[in-house]
Parts: C-alpha cells; structure tokens; sequence
C-alpha cells in the first residue's frame, strides 16, 4: 500500500500554487475545473508519479475551522525531506520564502538537528518544515 494523495487547506489556490511551485520548486501535477470547483494538485519533480498535494480551498466551515485550529497551534501540515537543507533553504529564501530555525522541544532536535519551518511569503502561516533526507 502506498499514499498516493494527501491535501492541505489553503485561502488562495492560486498563491498556493505558486508558493508551491515557485518558491519550494514543485511542479503542478494536476489542475482542472468543475463549476466552482478546482482540483489542484503539486508533486516533486523527483517523484513526479508518487505522492501528490492537493491545494484544496478552504471554502467550507469545517476546511477553514480545521485550518485555523492548525494554524492556532502552529502545527505543519506536510514534511519536507532534503539531502541539501542548507541549499535549498538558501533556494526557497531567494525565491521569496521564510525559513525558520525549528524551536527546540526537549530532545526532538536531538533527532532532527536540521529542521527548518517555512512560511508562506504572504501569510504568518506554517507552510510546513524540511528536514534533512537522513532523517527518516
């Protein structure tokens, strides 16, 4: 068994996409329109046919009551993994995003010494965290 999709909330699909694709270099996967609708979805362009994410609108109480809970909480939705988190943090910072330091929580950073939270260049919102891809 394998995942094949997983979604996070977002206020803007077409920020989100290009936050995803231009600042954190994912490639769009999937995007078309059914009425109000729209399915979007990124994936790495290392991984092209494996897990995708879905930029799914947060147009329903429930989408936006769990968003903001997250959010409240400072909870990521989604792990990134490098081989290079020093380079691609450098990358993500040039093409407009933030990139954080993770707060040490007792001994979690013992375990991920190089994990870093990003933000939404338009928004004070946890975009997730990257780690390095030793850490699995």
């Amino acid at each position: 068994m394998k995942i094949k999709l997983t979604s996070v909330y977002v206020d803007d699909q077409a920020k989100a996409l290009r936050f995803y694709t231009e600042v954190l270099g994912l490639t769009k996967k999937a995007d078309f329109t059914n009425g109000l609708f729209r399915w979007l979805t990124v994936a790495s362009p290392d991984e092209p046919e494996e897990t995708e994410l879905q930029l799914a609108l947060n147009n329903n109480p429930a989408a936006k009551a769990y968003q903001q809970a997250m959010f409240q909480q400072g909870q990521r939705a989604i792990m990134f993994y490098s081989d290079d988190v020093k380079g691609d943090c450098e990358r993500i910072k040039t093409r407009g995003g933030a990139v954080h330091q993770a707060a040490d929580r007792g001994n979690r950073l013992e375990h991920r010494p190089d994990e870093r939270h990003l933000r939404q260049p338009h928004s004070n919102h946890p975009a997730g965290a990257l780690v390095g891809g030793g850490i699995r």
